[in-house]
Order: C-alpha cells, then sequence, then structure tokens
C-alpha cells in the first residue's frame, strides 16, 4: 500500500515536472483574444493541504516509510500550487490540474485514513491486553504487578486510561500491599467518580424486571437468588466493616465510650470544652501518661457544675486507674500483644507482627506467641521468595546483560537477606538453593 502510493505521487510529479501539459503554439492569425482564466484550484485549499501534509511530516512518531509517503504527496501538492498560479491565465491547463489534484487528494485521504484506523486498531488492542495482564495478576495476587502495571497504564493513556474497574483492583492491590495512603487516595478518587453511577443491584433489578415484563418468571427468579446472594455479600461486608469500626473506637479511646455520651447533658456553653479534655486524655492515655491524663481531669474537677459534668469526670478518672491497671499487668498487655499480632498477620503485615511478638513476656504465653510468629515468618518468607522469583524470571527474559545482572542482583539480596534474618527456618536449605541457583546464573552473563 505505502510503496503503491508513492509511486502514484511520483509519477504526478514527474508528470508535471515533465512538461506533459503541452501549450499548442499559436499562430498570428490565431492570438486574437487572450482569456484571463480564474485559476484552476483556490489557493487557500491548496494551502490547507500543504500544511495538513506539513503537520503529518513534523510527527517524529511517524514511522518511515509514512514518511516518505507523506512527503512525495507534500512535494505533489506544492508542485500543483505552482502550476495553480503559472497557469492561471491558460484556460486548457484547468482540467488537467483539476484532474491531479483530485486524484492526489483521493490518494491522500485512503492511504491516511486506512493508517489511522489501523493505528486506532493497534492501540485498542494494546490496551485491552494491558488491562486482561492487570486482571490476571489480580487473580494470581500478583499485587505489586497490578500496581507497577496499573502506573504504566495511566502514564501510556492518562488518567483517563485508568478507568473505575481497573482502579477498583488497583486500591485492593495498594491496600494488601500496606500501601495505605495510595490506596486511600485511590479509593476516594475512584468513589467520586461511580457514586452516580448504576450498580451490579441495579442491573440484577433491572434483569428481573425485564424478565416479568417478557413473561418468563422462571428467568426472573434465577436472578432474584444472584440479588439475594449479592445483598447478603453486601451485608456480610457491613457487619465486617461494623465490627472493625468498633474496635478501632475501643483501641483509639482509653476511656469508656459512654463518657462522650453523657457530655449533651452538660452546660450547652462547656460541652466544647469537655470534648476537648476527653480527647486530651485518650491521647495522654494512649502515650500512657496516666499521671498527666489524671492531672487534666483534677483541674477540670476544680471549675465543673455538679451534676453530669462532675458524674462523668469521676467516670473518667476510674477510667485512667482501669487503664493504667491493664497496662501495669503483664499478663493482660501481652494478650493484648497478641491479638494485635493476629491482626496484622490478618492484614499481611508480617514483618510488623514479628516484631511486635517480640514484646511478649509472660511465661504462659510463649508457646501461643510461638506459634504466632512461626506464621508470620513463613509467610514473610513465602512474600519475599515470590518477589525473588519473579525477578528471576524477568532476568531469564531480559535481553540486555546489565539489566539482567541487576534484576539477578536484586533477586539475590531478597534472598540472602531472609536467610540472614531467619537462620532457625525450616525454609533455610531450600533459600539456599535458590541463591545457588541465581550465582549460577550471574557466572554464566558473567563469561
Amino acid at each position: 500500500m505505502v510503496s503503491s502510493v508513492r509511486m502514484v505521487s511520483v509519477f504526478i510529479i514527474s508528470f508535471l515536472l515533465a512538461g506533459c501539459i503541452t501549450i499548442p503554439k499559436k499562430t498570428e492569425k490565431e492570438i486574437v483574444q487572450q482569456y484571463y482564466a480564474l485559476p484552476a484550484l483556490s489557493n487557500e485549499v491548496l494551502d490547507q493541504k500543504i500544511e495538513a501534509i506539513g503537520d503529518i511530516l513534523n510527527n517524529t512518531n511517524l514511522p518511515q516509510d509514512q514518511k516518505k509517503t507523506a512527503a512525495s504527496i507534500f512535494q505533489a501538492y506544492v508542485k500543483i500550487q505552482e502550476l495553480n498560479k503559472e497557469n492561471a491565465a491558460k484556460e486548457d491547463n484547468i482540467k488537467t490540474i483539476q484532474i491531479f489534484f483530485n486524484t492526489l487528494n483521493m490518494i491522500e485521504q485512503r492511504y491516511f485514513s486506512s493508517e489511522t484506523g489501523e493505528m486506532e486498531k493497534r492501540i485498542i488492542n494494546d490496551y485491552s491486553s494491558f488491562k486482561k495482564e492487570i486482571y490476571d495478576d489480580y487473580l494470581a495476587d500478583n499485587f505489586q504487578a497490578v500496581i507497577s502495571k496499573s502506573r504504566e497504564l495511566e502514564s501510556l493513556y492518562g488518567e483517563k486510561g485508568l478507568t473505575p474497574d481497573i482502579g477498583m483492583i488497583l486500591v485492593d492491590s495498594l491496600s494488601k500491599s500496606s500501601m495505605t495512603k495510595k490506596a486511600l487516595s485511590n479509593a476516594k478518587e475512584i468513589y467520586n467518580e461511580i457514586i452516580s453511577r448504576p450498580d451490579m443491584t441495579n442491573l440484577l433489578s433491572d434483569i428481573i424486571n425485564l424478565e416479568i415484563k417478557a413473561g418468563n418468571t422462571r428467568g426472573a427468579a434465577i436472578f432474584f437468588e444472584k440479588l439475594v446472594d449479592l445483598m447478603d455479600e453486601k451485608n456480610s461486608t457491613y457487619k465486617n466493616i461494623e465490627n472493625k469500626i468498633s474496635k478501632a473506637r475501643q483501641e483509639h479511646s482509653a476511656l469508656d465510650i459512654s463518657i462522650e455520651e453523657n457530655i449533651p447533658e452538660i452546660n450547652p456553653e462547656k460541652v466544647n470544652n469537655a470534648e476537648q479534655k476527653i480527647a486530651n486524655v485518650n491521647k495522654l492515655l494512649l502515650e500512657n501518661d496516666f499521671s498527666g491524663a489524671r492531672l487534666i481531669l483534677f483541674r477540670w474537677r476544680l471549675s465543673a457544675d455538679e451534676g453530669p459534668e462532675i458524674d462523668m469526670i469521676e467516670k473518667a478518672l476510674k477510667g485512667v486507674d482501669s487503664a493504667e491497671e491493664k497496662f501495669s499487668n503483664p499478663s493482660r498487655r501481652d494478650h493484648n500483644v497478641l491479638e494485635e499480632a493476629k491482626r496484622k498477620i490478618e492484614d499481611e503485615k508480617y514483618e510488623e507482627a514479628i516484631t511486635i511478638l517480640g514484646q511478649v513476656v509472660f511465661e504462659d504465653l510463649k508457646p501461643e506467641t510461638e506459634k504466632l510468629k512461626n506464621l508470620a515468618i513463613d509467610k514473610h518468607i513465602y512474600n519475599e521468595r515470590l518477589k525473588a522469583a519473579k525477578l528471576f524470571v524477568a532476568a531469564s527474559e531480559e535481553k540486555n546483560t546489565q539489566k539482567k545482572r541487576e534484576l539477578l542482583l536484586s533477586s539475590r539480596v531478597i534472598l540472602e537477606r531472609l536467610i540472614n534474618r531467619y537462620p532457625e527456618t525450616p525454609l533455610l536449605e531450600k533459600l539456599e538453593r535458590y541463591v545457588m541457583k541465581v550465582n549460577l546464573e550471574l557466572d554464566r552473563i558473567n563469561f
């Protein structure tokens, strides 16, 4: 297609330059009256054509074969423009120039419109393939790949390339990779984008209504069951989140939550002050500063009104005593540490779990502590080993020797760090075998 277009373009230029438009000599008798015709073509149209082809030539991403074709068409238009000006007075040339222009215009339109269409198809296919890779990585729990490919997708296709469906996958992957701030930021953006859109509930409801209108009650019943399953899943999610919020409130509020419920009962003019005092007490309790918390409450009591306000302060003082007692009791404190470690493991924050489990000192809890610690270590090793394996695979596919070496060295660093940190793990032998495999590959490329 490209070569044929160039051949036609070159033919047109050659034809024009060769003087194929012959002007017959006129005898004296014939030169009786000179007719001054208008130009064969509008100069404005030709200027637009030349400018448009010039823009195509200035495109740095244009393949070389397309540039050659565009250059040929550009030269043809320039020559037609010259002839159009020179031969304005020669009426018998008008038809020929118009034929050449129309032919060239058809070639240009056909060639560049088809190329644009093919380019659009390639872009769409590449985008679809990219999205499929992200879905596949997500289903394989390869969250780091999801994150990196989503960012690459956004850089290639812009913000709109990160559609809500991919965005939700990215948020979940960021969350599971302990990238909380980024996950939250992305989640809020997606929420603002899809808040007014219908969801699966709306879709199932529409399907059920349409099935009923079509007289297909069996089909409606099938999709109603799917709707019930979806609502059960949503209710389960709601209860789970409700429990998490309740736990979070208890953890971040050392004082009994019911104390804050008494605030509306006191003098309205003192409500803001009371809320601030309670917040300051809770902050000090989280820092285990029990004396500071008591000092705030004692000073507050000096100016407090009898009744609900005094009662609230007394209740808060008892809360401080209770918090100090729990802190002073090693058994209770260690139980709290174990619960926190379990939550860390559930959230896949294995290194954090391993660290806080080192705080347990109560002997009766040592067996459970050891069990949890080993679980966290095994899961952490598995995740890190997976990262090392992916780097190794990437190195095997890399053609550039320097990049291949860098990938292999990164893989080895991860494995050696695990060996040094967990020398007593049952997985030690397996980790050492992996290091040997990486070293063999490094030796091979160094020769």
